[in-house]
């Protein structure tokens, strides 16, 4: 946190706000180097490896569908697993389902997730028929899919509050830490989609 323009954890209103923190000006600068690529972020590659058949090698060493990134069913398996922890989870005694706010938020979610399903259907009956070009709206789709899954998982972890924030080895994680793994997991493709969206428009226009 020593980096951290705002060093306090407690400024930070959400789990969100705390990983895109911005840092003390002048940590970091670009190569001005033109034969150097730049990013604006703090990171490494970790992990990598091939694709065989639907299974691409993911961070940790999980292999992954390629279609579980858009996949709608999944993501409201993942809403009903989030109804049951809210139904559970407690502040000062009141579960976390009957309180006003995060009630509200949930079913927003959940009206969300159902407009991606008839979505998705919508897309794929238009694969199904010849002669129609679908991969523009299946780009959105995964970017859509992506970015829900993602606003998804993080609002799991702002609910459980201080549990959130526990991580692996902690005996009081909750469903075995997922909600933060896949938090992580899904703020990769989300922006790789957004960037290739960006460019397939930038070639078409």
């Amino acid at each position: 946190m020593s980096e951290a323009k705002y060093e306090d954890p407690s400024h930070y209103s959400s789990f969100n706000a705390f990983f895109t923190r911005e840092l003390k000006d002048g940590l970091r600068s670009f190569s001005e180097d033109t034969n150097e690529l730049g990013h604006a972020v703090d990171g490494t590659v970790s992990q990598c490896g091939p694709i065989e058949g639907e299974q691409i090698f993911q961070a940790k060493g999980h292999p992954h569908e390629r279609g579980s990134l858009t996949n709608p069913n999944a993501t409201m398996n993942r809403v009903n697993s989030l109804i049951n922890i809210m139904k559970k989870e407690t502040i000062n005694g009141k579960k976390l389902i009957d309180i006003p706010v995060y009630r509200d938020k949930l079913m927003t979610l959940q009206a969300k997730v159902m407009a991606f399903q008839s979505n998705s259907l919508r897309v794929l009956s238009a694969k199904l028929n010849p002669g129609q070009d679908v991969k523009m709206a299946g780009m959105i789709q995964k970017y859509y899919g992506t970015e829900l899954r993602h606003e998804l998982e993080g609002f799991a972890v702002d609910v459980m509050g201080e549990i959130g924030t526990l991580y692996e080895s902690s005996p009081h994680l909750r469903d075995k830490g997922s909600w933060q793994f896949l938090y992580m997991y899904y703020l990769g493709p989300q922006r790789c989609v957004e960037l290739c969206i960006a460019q397939i428009a930038a070639v078409s226009a």
